[in-house]
């Protein structure tokens, strides 16, 4: 299943599959017997490009958790920064995100979903460059220094906003689910969504 999910992520930005390569695996496991004795995420430093991920302790945690991890990474430092509890993943969530990016890849236009079921952020990535979900979310989080959180207002100059960086702080949403895709046109679409969503108005934590 680890190969699986790696080429659906790749495919539904329309990147080629990869394939299973037994040196690299062969690596990868020395690598991780010798971190057995300490477990800290340390890059091997070696040929090839590599991501790490840590499970609970005595718990199951397979490659497909560390994906979705990695998703959560950068909201839940953003909400741990002002005190918030992090954001849990959501699959039925992550697939009305993916529905509506599938419905934008004609067109790319930033457009929120109808439903009103969840709160929302959107990105639009660069046509042509690497552009990714953590990107997207940094992008959002940098709007923090707009918000002034003591009187619940924002100071965002022309073209910029405080709403995104709300909904990733949004102390009522509890999951999320993200999804990207690339355009018709090369553009990127990226899709975040938050459930429950919080009220109009109301400080986000």
């Amino acid at each position: 299943m680890t190969l699986v999910n790696h080429n659906r992520a790749r495919a539904h930005v329309g990147v080629a599959p990869i394939e299973w390569n037994a040196t690299i695996a062969a690596y990868a496991r020395d690598y991780a017997n010798k971190r057995a004795a300490d477990c800290d995420l340390i890059h091997s430093g070696g040929p090839y490009g590599e991501n790490l991920a840590m499970g609970p302790r005595g718990g199951p945690f397979v490659v497909e958790d560390a994906v979705t991890m990695w998703a959560l990474e950068r909201h839940n430092l953003a909400r741990a920064a002002v005190g918030v509890a992090p954001l849990k993943w959501s699959d039925r969530i992550a697939a009305y995100a993916r529905r509506w990016a599938d419905k934008r890849t004609a067109d790319c236009r930033p457009l929120h979903s109808t439903g009103g079921y969840y709160g929302e952020n959107l990105a639009l990535g660069p046509w042509g460059g690497p552009f990714l979900v953590a990107d997207a979310v940094n992008m959002w989080v940098g709007e923090k220094k707009y918000y002034d959180h003591e009187t619940n207002s924002c100071h965002a100059p022309p073209g910029e906003s405080c709403g995104h960086y709300m909904a990733v702080v949004c102390r009522r949403s509890t999951h999320v689910g993200c999804a990207k895709r690339i355009c018709d046109d090369g553009g990127i679409f990226i899709i975040c969504d938050y459930g429950p969503p919080g009220r109009l108005g109301e400080p986000p934590y």
